[in-house]
């Protein structure tokens, strides 16, 4: 049996094989819910699997490992080793299992061959010579030309909306504009269908674009800074120190056929029209769909103004009502989401001509015909229709100043909310404090009045949330978010909804009422992200992260508020603090140092923030300009940490600044002091309990005696780090320890010892979107590789870290005690000039998630 059976486990195989990046879709993840479907399975069933609760039985295993090949889950030219090692990794643990002794089916060999030539035959590469390179060492570009079975990044369109109705002439009209320049943007008052439209038109022209259809929603970014950061974010880029971000985006989309949705444009007009005038600049073959209320005014901007919905003409009224339905889209909107909510009622002539009168009223804006349907429930048509003509008239005293449709959508949104009671109407103001979406428990928490009795109108108890939350669901004005994975109930809003509610809420609420929601939202987002913070560095990680991306948009405007005055800068300070470790571990370190800047350069509010938060969020400020090697910054930030944190008895952020000065003192090549520090931190450690800092700055100490050459008692250290870290319950941090193990095992001249260890680490690195952790362990298995005169690898790899390291702007920085450029040398000397070529080729295209899984199997 394979030796590597006894240190895998079933449920630890079966997880690192699905969220694997496989070969042909390396931005798209498997879920739990994908894999049960595919397998056949319940989801619950692969999350037992994962959790190692249970093991799959042989015939649910053949169907996994059928599912994990089509979806180039296996390392190329390695497919066999991998299904046998899951398979005998499964056998061991059923019969170690089993209480009766059975034992469980040999991996069958023909079975899977079979397997294996029927997913090549589909893959085939029609150029031998390609074939042979993809043999050798895959990469991206390798993988695209595929046959036509391959699946390439299609970006993140949304799918399509299960009701579109009409608008074919306006997709076929700017489907030819979209042939005939780069830009379009699809004009139109809030709610008339740019969005649906726009998404609509993307599916049907997807193949066209097989770089991928990417959507970038702007609705809730506010701040033109971040639209750079945001455009990074969506296409799954990672941050580079000395780098723009509008450099790295460029550089990801040249060449590329690519089509961009900028959605909801209106408030960043001036940022979004730079930013499309450098993409078409930057690359021809790019196409963008822009949705706003109003034009980008460049040059390259094509504008199609869209209309609303067709309605019926007035002299239609004696027409047969089939040819009313063929002719009028808003009508055919109107009948379709009747026959939702009553699937067997037929409208009669006279309904007929209500719904024609309602369509007409509302000037077949899409929005404002699906509010009025939603009454549907509650509502006849005629009565819908007798509501909507009052209301209507009323609304012409209004403002006049407004556009003909912002009245008409306004009016329907006014209808909706005029059919509430009090305390919905409350409730739906203050939801509108909320970015993106939300959860009951925030609802509950934030939205409760807290006025005294005598000065709030009808106050909203905290029991009576989920009744109230209900009801604005069921009337279409909150919507209930589609699920993919375990957690709580999401809700959102659409946002002209949301405008709306936003308006009320200052029209009808005292400026306390206003002010105690804004602190209600930041204070509850305070608490959980802290809380969340604790758990980041325990075996929750993975649930910490997912939860934080969730709530992001809402720490987000937080913190927004808090910058611009609405609420103390101390909320925003306070948030941001507990954020470091979100942005440094999603490769966002330049957005948090944006915020983190914007709290703590203001000298004049220092003395205002809470002294704990305002501590920790020098030591998370430091903490990423050493990860982004920017070393004087680094150093001022930590100094001022350290003199807080001791002079207010904050003993975990104490001993973590500590550490994370040995640190910079270490990179500065200042030894003695550095191990000075790291002994301060860890006798802090475990004078407090506190394991976690225990066991990082006892892996910091031994890389230090490391440096010093005192291998022996560093390699003691470090072990014992590794254990306090397993202590702690953190097995992603355990990268670092295992890092230094193999330049441990490297200097005893265990070189074997010394690739396990950094194997392990690049195996640890996978779950960062950072690559200083793989950089360094990259490194330090070159070193190994050269011990042990395998030179073509070391080579493949020297040139792999050269270009991670340029990414990086870590040039400066030389592994602990290796020679890389002498070491390249006589690597070269050992090669010839064609090896040295074809190794350059075949690294230059080497992807993150190849080069992992190529030093894995080495």
């Amino acid at each position: 049996m394979n030796e590597h059976v006894e240190k895998e486990w079933p449920a630890d195989m079966i997880k690192k094989l699905r969220t694997r990046p496989a070969a042909h879709q390396l931005q798209q993840k498997m879920r739990q819910v994908d894999l049960a479907k595919q397998v056949g399975v319940d989801p619950r069933t692969v999350q037992q699997w994962e959790n190692g609760d249970r093991t799959p039985g042989s015939s649910s295993l053949k169907r996994l490992i059928g599912v994990f090949l089509q979806a180039g889950k296996f390392v190329v030219d390695a497919e066999m080793k991998e299904a046998r090692l899951l398979w005998d990794t499964v056998k061991q643990m059923a019969e170690a299992r089993s209480l009766t002794g059975r034992e469980f089916a040999s991996f069958d060999e023909a079975w899977f061959a079979g397997l294996l030539e029927a997913y090549q035959q589909t893959n085939t590469m029609t150029n031998a010579e390609s074939l042979q390179r993809l043999a050798i060492m895959p990469n991206e570009r390798a993988m695209d030309r595929v046959s036509q079975h391959s699946h390439r990044s299609t970006g993140n369109l949304p799918q399509q909306a299960a009701l579109f109705i009409g608008r074919d002439a306006h997709m076929q009209t700017i489907r030819l504009m979209l042939e005939k320049g780069q830009v379009v943007s699809i004009v139109g008052s809030g709610g008339i269908g740019k969005t649906a439209l726009a998404i609509h038109i993307a599916h049907q022209m997807k193949e066209q674009y097989p770089d991928g259809v990417w959507l970038l929603e702007l609705a809730t970014l506010q701040d033109a800074d971040l639209l750079n950061h945001y455009a990074l974010s969506v296409l799954g880029l990672q941050h580079q120190p000395e780098r723009s971000e509008l450099d790295i985006v460029l550089q990801y989309i040249e060449e590329k056929r690519i089509l961009f949705i900028l959605d909801n444009c209106e408030h960043l007009l001036d940022a979004g029209a730079a930013l499309i005038e450098t993409f078409i600049a930057a690359n021809p073959q790019l196409r963008l769909i822009v949705t706003s209320r109003e034009s980008l005014n460049i040059a390259a901007e094509q504008v199609y103004r869209l209309p609303p919905l067709t309605v019926p003409k007035t002299d239609d009224i004696a027409s047969p009502i089939a040819e009313q339905i063929v002719t009028s889209e808003s009508v055919q909107l109107f009948v379709a989401r009747l026959q939702l909510v009553h699937p067997h009622h037929h409208p009669t002539v006279q309904e007929m001509h209500a719904i024609e009168n309602i369509c007409r009223r509302l000037e077949g804006i899409p929005l404002a015909i699906e509010l009025a349907a939603a009454r549907l429930t509650i509502l006849s048509i005629e009565q819908i229709a007798e509501r909507l003509t009052q209301l209507l008239t009323f609304l012409k005293g209004g403002r006049r100043t407004a556009a003909p449709r912002q009245q008409t959508l306004k009016a329907t949104i006014d209808w909706s909310y005029s059919l509430l009671d009090r305390k919905e109407q409350q409730l739906l103001q203050r939801l509108s404090v909320f970015a993106r979406n939300f959860t009951l428990d925030a609802v509950e928490a934030i939205c409760v009045q807290r006025e005294p009795e005598e000065q709030a109108d009808h106050p909203i108890q905290q029991e009576e949330i989920i009744d109230l939350l209900s009801s604005l669901v069921n009337k279409s004005l909150v919507m209930r978010e589609q699920q993919y994975e375990a957690g709580p109930v999401r809700y959102s809003m659409l946002e002209t909804i949301r405008e709306y509610a936003h308006h009320q809420l200052y029209d009808e609420a005292s400026t306390a009422s206003i002010q105690d929601v804004y602190i209600a939202h930041a204070s509850y987002y305070d608490v959980l992200i802290r809380q969340l913070s604790f758990t980041f560095r325990t075996s929750e990680r993975d649930q910490c992260l997912q939860q934080t991306r969730l709530e992001y948009s809402n720490l987000s405007i937080a913190m927004q508020r808090a910058y611009q005055g609405i609420l103390s800068e101390n909320s925003g300070m306070r948030i941001a603090s507990s954020l470091y470790w979100f942005w440094l571990h999603e490769g966002m370190g330049n957005e948090g140092l944006l915020w983190l800047s914007r709290f703590l350069d203001h000298d004049s509010q220092l003395g205002a923030y809470d002294r704990e938060a305002l501590a920790t969020a020098y030591h998370g400020q430091g903490v990423i300009q050493f990860v982004l090697v920017h070393l004087p910054e680094a150093y001022q930030s930590v100094e001022q940490s350290i003199i807080l944190s001791h002079s207010e008895h904050y003993n975990v952020i104490h001993s973590a600044s500590l550490r994370l000065l040995s640190f910079i003192r270490m990179h500065q090549q200042e030894l003695d002091q550095a191990v000075v520090h790291a002994e301060e931190s860890i006798q802090m450690a475990r004078q407090h309990g506190d394991v976690w800092n225990l066991a990082s700055s006892l892996h910091a100490l031994g890389r230090m005696k490391l440096l010093l050459g005192e291998v022996e008692s560093g390699t003691m250290l470090l072990k014992e780090s590794i254990h306090y870290f397993k202590q702690a319950d953190d097995r992603w941090e355990l990268s670092g320890p295992y890092e230094s193990l193999g330049y441990a095992a490297l200097q005893a001249e265990q070189f074997q010892e010394a690739i396990d260890y950094f194997k392990k680490s690049i195996s640890i690195s996978q779950i960062y979107k950072g690559t200083w952790v793989l950089i360094r362990s990259l490194e330090g298995l070159i070193a190994a590789l050269y011990a042990t005169e395998r030179y073509r690898e070391t080579a493949m790899l020297i040139h792999a870290a050269q270009r991670y390291r340029q990414q990086e702007q870590m040039m400066g920085e030389q592994p602990d005690g290796i020679d890389m450029e002498q070491m390249d040398l006589e690597v070269n000397k050992q090669l010839t000039e064609h090896e040295q070529r074809e190794i350059r080729l075949l690294s230059d295209h080497l992807s993150r998630e190849r080069l992992v899984a190529y030093c894995l199997e080495l």
